[in-house]
């Protein structure tokens, strides 16, 4: 061998020593990922930096490992769909371990509606559900009917007079609940909530509870408890600025290429030492245009301002919250006849102002108080003129209401207990109420126990005992709750809901001349009255499956009816309210939340009910079956994340099926700003009898999250 050729070989050699030793000197980091939930390995978790070309995807034992970037400082993310997305940064570690919280399947979130006691969902002893912020800010929703309209549990129907009837367990609006941090809301229109104008800027949460919750809640609470939640537990400075811009695509007329919707709100929480500031200002105006005749429709505006303070004191013996709302809403409709020939010009005002203070002092370890005190004050003006004099109607309403709360809550190793008290005196004044002007006063005491006979196995027991007027109703309640195993759950509850007759339904006084009817009302009503039992089989496998199953039965009596007594001496027929019937709501629920993996995850509900008065026919403004999906797919290396929502429903009524599907479509921008486009009743279905009263919708909205 040459010389030359000896010294090319050692070359060869060195070069590739060179580069092996090189390959073999990149560090390797590596690392796990678990749920801070159940502590299991977290499958299909997301890791990756762009910028430095960092990927890859957690094993089934939650490993993943890639070449340490030459940076000794670097960051990464962490994303899974049914998990809080997290920011990991590196300094010098070559592995570490890390928490996810989980989002999706919602096993610790805290409910307190159904108990006024503070516990984890999946170990709640009544039926709850939570919608929770990540979820409200996801769905685009601008009001809580909006955001109900989209829960795949709740089934589709539509009142005249509103776009969305919600009902829990097949009961109505008038028999669910609506209450704000626990506390009364006043205000109804028919007997319910108007929730088109409950705003969801400084919402922190929802939380529903299925079945009769009188025990609790007193009044109104057959179907269930609708909590909404404004208090936050979490103390982080943040920033949330949105804008939200809606176009009617479904409706064939030039008012359809122009925007009939804006939504702006803008929210900010601060701390400043022991104080936790929050303010929400929210600004509504949309355009409802009429299906049957195009050039119907009806102009509104939302003003919606929150204030909110929480003091707590340095051992957090005590623990003071204070709220301020106002909301005020102008509507002006326009009704025509044909060409240009106004029928009737509407215009309607309605102002809220809420106010509420709730001290909880820690008397003992086991030993807490809470003393809640609210204000509401509720007003509605509606002048009407139209094509001659019978279309003039004027009424002016109003309604305040005073709400005190004491509870006195004691923890044992082994019993919750909960004893309260609460006196509530309304006020109402309508033109078209006897003597213009009521004022009634309730009062209610209440005790609640829960017996743990281990973490497995508990009982609750309660009742209520409430004043109205000369009557005393009383409400019981028991609930069963038992961990079969670490995978199921089993819930068994009977209680009694009831509802106290309206101040209309008692004392309305009203003579509509140019429909030829009058109303009138009855003060010897009776409270409605329901007796209602339900059992849930649960299974969860902790880390991305969950399964309920519930069936439920309501006997239900004193239902009220308006029905004809009589004519008058002008031909008008006079109609009443009285307590005439019986009624029995029935039904099967079944409830699916699967991630699929760390990109795809989907929900389903399917409920089945049987609503039937005392003679076993069918009630026609029932939803026997309702199927609900929600299909939601990111794409991380996009920044996208598509959802669709799939709703069926049937109606007694039409007895045929109706569809809904809407698409919503996000990206984030950056790490604080998110585009979002969302469309309603993609298939633009409309009914104009039945709803829905608005077809395809398309709105485009910017999120800004610091």
């Amino acid at each position: 061998m040459s010389k030359k050729s000896y010294k090319r070989k050692v070359s060869l050699i060195c070069i590739l020593f060179l580069l092996v030793s090189n390959g073999f000197s990149e560090k390797v980091f590596y690392g796990k990922i678990y749920s801070i939930n159940s502590g299991a390995p977290i499958v299909g978790a997301n890791i990756y930096n762009r910028s430095l070309g960092i990927g890859a995807t957690s094993d089934s034992n939650g490993r993943f490992d890639f070449v340490r970037p030459e940076k000794k400082e670097f960051s990464f993310s962490v994303t899974h769909i049914a998990y809080e997305n997290i920011d990991v940064y590196v300094k010098d570690k070559e592995n570490m371990q890390i928490f996810m919280q989980n989002i999706f399947l919602q096993f610790d979130d805290i409910v307190v509606t159904g108990t006024k006691c503070e516990y984890a969902i999946s170990e709640s002893p009544v039926n709850s559900e939570v919608i929770n912020s990540q979820q409200i800010k996801k769905s685009g929703a601008m009001n809580l009917s909006e955001l109900l309209n989209s829960n795949i549990g709740m089934s589709m129907n539509y009142d005249i007079h509103g776009p969305f009837d919600y009902n829990l367990q097949g009961l109505g609006p008038k028999y669910v609940l609506i209450v704000k941090d626990g506390l009364p809301i006043a205000g109804k229109f028919r007997d319910k909530i108007d929730l088109n104008q409950i705003l969801l800027g400084n919402v922190n949460r929802i939380e529903i509870v299925k079945g009769p919750g009188s025990v609790m809640y007193g009044s109104d609470a057959m179907g269930g408890v609708i909590n909404i939640i404004t208090t936050d537990k979490t103390e982080d400075n943040s920033l949330y600025l949105n804008y939200k811009r809606t176009f009617l695509d479904g409706n064939k007329t030039d008012q359809s290429k122009e925007p009939v919707g804006n939504f702006f709100n803008l929210g900010a929480k601060r701390s400043l030492g022991p104080i936790h500031f929050r303010a929400s200002l929210s600004y509504v105006d949309r355009t409802d245009l009429g299906i049957e005749e195009p050039k119907d429709h009806t102009n509104i505006s939302q003003h919606d301002l929150s204030l909110g303070a929480k003091w707590t004191s340095i051992k957090r013996v005590n623990e003071l919250d204070f709220n301020l709302h106002h909301f005020i809403q102008n509507e002006d409709s326009h009704n025509y006849l044909i060409e240009n020939i106004l029928l009737s010009n509407n215009m309607i005002k309605t102002f809220r102002n809420e106010s509420s203070i709730k001290l909880k002092t820690v008397l003992h370890e086991n030993l807490e108080m809470i003393n809640s005190l609210s204000y509401s004050d509720y007003g509605r003006e509606f002048n009407q003129d139209g094509i001659d004099s019978t279309f003039i109607m004027n009424n002016i309403s109003k309604e305040n209401l005073l709400d005190y709360e004491l509870n006195m809550k004691l923890h044992l190793p082994s019993n919750k207990l909960v004893v309260g008290y609460e006196i509530t005196r309304p006020t109402y004044k309508n033109h078209r109420l006897i003597d213009s002007s009521q004022t009634l006063l309730f009062s209610g005491l209440f005790l609640q126990n829960e017996y743990n006979f281990s973490d497995k196995q508990s009982l609750l027991f309660g009742i209520r005992r409430d004043i109205y007027d000369n009557s005393v109703v009383y409400s019981p309640r028991v609930a069963y709750r038992k961990r079969i195993d670490k995978f199921f759950n089993f819930r068994a509850s009977y209680g009694k809901g009831y509802r106290t007759p309206s101040v209309s339904e008692r004392y309305m006084d009203f003579h509509n001349i140019s429909q030829g009817y009058r109303v009138i009302g009855n003060p010897n009503l009776k409270p409605e009255e329901s007796f209602g039992a339900s059992l849930m089989l649960g299974y969860k496998n902790i880390n991305n499956l969950s399964i309920t199953t519930s069936i439920y039965h309501n006997e239900f009596e004193n239902k009220i009816h308006t029905i004809g007594i009589q004519e008058d001496t002008e031909g008008s027929t006079i109609f009443q309210y009285k307590n005439i019937s019986t009624a029995q709501f029935s039904g099967l629920e079944f409830q699916t939340h699967y991630a699929i993996n760390g990109s795809t995850t989907i929900k389903y509900n399917l409920n089945l009910r049987r609503n039937v008065d005392g003679n076993g026919i069918h009630l026609l403004d029932s939803v026997p079956i309702s199927f609900g999906t929600i299909i939601n797919r990111k794409l991380d290396s996009f920044g996208l994340d598509f959802e669709i929502i799939y709703h069926l429903n049937k109606r007694h009524v039409t007895n045929a099926y109706f569809n809904i599907v809407d698409l919503n479509v996000s990206r984030n921008m950056s790490d604080h700003l998110k585009l979002r486009l969302k469309i309603n009743n993609i298939t633009n279905h409309t009914d104009a009898y039945y709803g829905p009263f608005i077809g395809r919708s398309i709105s485009v909205e910017a999120v800004f999250d610091q």
